[in-house]
């Protein structure tokens, strides 16, 4: 079975580099602002506009108000793009031991995960950083891309809607439902 494009390893090795390695802001999803920035995101009609949106989001995400962390996280993810993931993973774990109520470091064990091919402690991940931060649309997604690597192709739409539900912006969501649902033999998503 062929997947479709965005779970390929070269777009998650481009997204990783694009998403985590953006210069963060000092947060965390705790952080007030995000309030404001969901609700934005939520009524744009600018794609400019949401693409900015989304950008602040995340720097916001990405600060866990530590510094030390912060190092972990960065050394984690510049090992996850250098293909050390024994380096990566041994840093997340370290960001997480340290401050296990923040979301974003949780969601970077995640990604990586997936990218190992451990798809059971991906969502494990990717649930934990929901249940810290509900509105986070990458870690939605990344449970879509796992049922889609699974074969469970409902679930994947489920979890695709859910991080539409956060973030109507983002396109490749829309297009993954689009493909679970020639998998099923169903409708295409319209909106």
């Amino acid at each position: 079975m062929k997947l479709p494009m965005r779970t390929s390893a070269s777009f998650l090795v481009g997204t990783v580099v694009a998403g985590l390695l953006c210069p963060p802001a000092v947060a965390r999803q705790d952080d007030p602002r995000l309030d404001e920035l969901f609700a934005v995101l939520s009524t744009t009609s600018d794609p400019a506009r949401a693409q900015a949106t989304v950008t602040h989001i995340w720097e916001v995400w990405y600060e866990s108000g530590d510094e030390r962390i912060d190092q972990f996280l960065s050394t984690g993810r510049s090992a996850m793009v250098g293909g050390d993931f024994p380096k990566a993973l041994a840093s997340f774990d370290q960001a997480i031991a340290m401050d296990p109520e923040y979301a974003e470091a949780w969601n970077h064990r995640a990604t990586l995960y997936y990218l190992i091919g451990n798809l059971e402690a991906s969502a494990h991940d990717a649930e934990r950083t929901i249940e810290l931060e509900p509105r986070h649309f990458g870690a939605l997604s990344g449970l879509g891309l796992i049922g889609i690597r699974s074969g469970e192709f409902q679930k994947a739409i489920e979890w695709f809607e859910r991080a539409l539900a956060v973030n109507p912006h983002a396109r490749s969501a829309r297009e993954n439902i689009d493909w679970a649902r020639r998998q099923l033999g169903g409708e295409s998503h319209d909106n």
